[in-house]
């Protein structure tokens, strides 16, 4: 046999064992594998709050959804906070309620409802570098109401979740990042915004103006008043082409420094991990989307259904979930496509992806998020942990995507003081209390594992680290819970992360 027909032969071997992978998972569904075969969860019950978990409902007093008038919602705001402090009650702020902690939510208080409270526009500053557009965006639009909004206008957002339901509220009140590499979070492209406060008066807050409120608000979870609205720097919608490499994770921050650092063609970028028990965290992909030349097409509009191939990507993906065979079967499917598509994309398109291919429907699991900002040259050391930690636990991971984020200097409460690579781990888990507590035993373990090479925790999820572990993360916490008792002395701001860290009870 020569070489080309060896070659030939080879090409239709592996197709056929790529066939027959395919007819196998297709199987595995079909007779009931699928984790995407139960009801869903019920909704929020009248007086109820559910975090993203769904493992801990929040019975609060009342929930004053906000008027899409502005004049009116301010209005309702004040009605509210004049009730909390005469009936001694709390207030939360919540969005798209997409925490995993009760960070929107407080026993028996006010929880105020954002979502309809979303107007945008957009604006012109001026600055050193002349005049550059912002959007003024009212705290509760989605995401994915901001992204069709300035994709009919050719821009885009700067920083964002990986992810399109979150609300501008939420995502500053965690200060999030996304897959925009070489940048700092979210809160860097925050110029300025309006905050309803325990006073009971709105106060705008900037980099000069109400500073210290700025930094406290941003990343502060709620806990210093109502965010009503925010002016963003945002940035073209251009065209981008997909690439991919394929290396060991333990290359990942030289080969990171390769093929990402220094160029100035690139608009996003993220890495993956393997999953697979084969060779779990020892692989990995890393994609990079090159800008290209020409005019960005507009955003067809959302039909809200799920097309074909959104359907079958959440089905590998729940193909994973406490099955090996599934979990390999991803991994070599995401080697070989490369995870996202290689035709060429707009930022948009990238930016506007619902979370419902990884949402769960299976009423007696989970999917919970975890998140640890390692130094770049710590990754390897904290990867050799994890890959112990992990299994001994019998954690089920589902997928592990990996950003870069410079350090960051406008959140007070800030995780990421270095340049760090953010490691995003989805887990499913069983819906009891047993599996709860095996959670929290490996949270433990892993955020252990992180402190020790400099690194932190992200705090939107399960509230499973100890006080000690979130004092060692967030050093700066105990005068950041001053700052709160100095801005809101009757503490009317409140949730569970709040009540978990700020009081001298462990978290449960």
């Amino acid at each position: 046999m020569n070489a080309k027909a060896a070659a030939k032969y080879l090409i239709f071997v592996f197709l056929l064992a790529f066939a027959l992978l395919f007819f196998l998972l297709a199987a595995d569904l079909l007779l009931g594998v699928s984790k995407d075969k139960n009801t869903w969860r019920p909704p929020f019950a009248p007086g109820v709050a559910l975090d993203a978990s769904g493992l801990d409902p929040v019975t609060v007093a009342e929930t004053v959804r906000l008027s899409p008038d502005s004049v009116q919602a301010l209005e309702q705001l004040h009605e509210a906070w004049q009730r909390a402090r005469a009936q001694g009650l709390k207030i939360a702020i919540a969005g798209a309620r997409h925490s995993m902690g009760d960070q929107s939510a407080y026993p028996n208080g006010i929880i105020i409802d954002m979502l309809d409270h979303n107007s945008m526009r957009l604006d012109s500053l001026s600055g050193e570098d002349g005049k550059q557009m912002v959007l003024h965006v009212e705290t509760g639009a989605r995401w994915s109401q901001v992204i069709q909004f300035l994709d009919t206008r050719g821009y885009s957002v700067r920083i964002m979740q990986a992810n399109n339901p979150f609300t501008v509220g939420g995502t500053l009140s965690v200060n999030a990042h996304g897959w925009q590499h070489g940048q700092p979070p979210f809160g860097s492209t925050v110029e300025a915004f309006d905050l309803f406060t325990a006073d009971g008066t709105v106060k705008h807050c900037d980099r000069r103006e109400n500073a210290e409120l700025f930094h406290l608000v941003i990343g502060g979870y709620g806990l210093f008043g109502v965010v009503l609205d925010a002016d963003l720097r945002i940035t073209q919608n251009v065209v981008y082409r997909a690439e991919h490499f394929r290396f060991p994770a333990r290359e990942y921050a030289r080969q990171y420094a390769e093929h990402v650092d220094g160029d100035t063609s690139l608009g996003l970028v993220y890495g993956r991990l393997s999953i697979a028990p084969s060779s779990f965290l020892r692989e990995a992909i890393l994609t990079r989307y090159v800008k290209q030349n020409g005019i960005a097409p507009e955003l067809k509009p959302d039909g809200g259904g799920m097309t074909l191939s959104m359907w079958i990507k959440r089905e590998l993906f729940l193909a994973a979930v406490g099955n090996d065979f599934g979990k390999e079967v991803c991994w070599q499917l995401e080697k070989w496509v490369g995870g996202e598509s290689e035709d060429n994309a707009t930022r948009n398109s990238i930016l506007n992806d619902p979370v419902t291919l990884a949402e769960n429907h299976d009423s007696t699991r989970t999917q919970l998020l975890h998140e640890y900002f390692i130094p770049r040259d710590s990754l390897e050391s904290f990867l050799v942990q994890a890959r112990r930690i992990i299994p001994e636990h019998g954690g089920d991971l589902l997928n592990v995507t990996v950003r870069n984020l410079r350090a960051d200097t406008d959140a007070y409460l800030n995780y990421a003081r270095e340049d760090v690579f953010s490691l995003v781990m989805t887990f499913s888990q069983a819906a009891t209390p047993q599996g709860d507590s095996g959670m929290r035993e490996m949270t433990r373990a892993l955020i252990d594992a992180a402190l020790a090479v400099r690194g932190t925790y992200y705090l939107p999820y399960r509230r499973h680290a100890t006080r000690d572990q979130f004092f060692r993360a967030y050093p700066m916490a105990a005068s950041f819970f001053t700052l709160k008792r100095k801005y809101d002395p009757q503490e009317l701001f409140q949730n569970e992360l709040y009540a978990g860290y700020a009081l001298p009870e462990d978290p449960k």
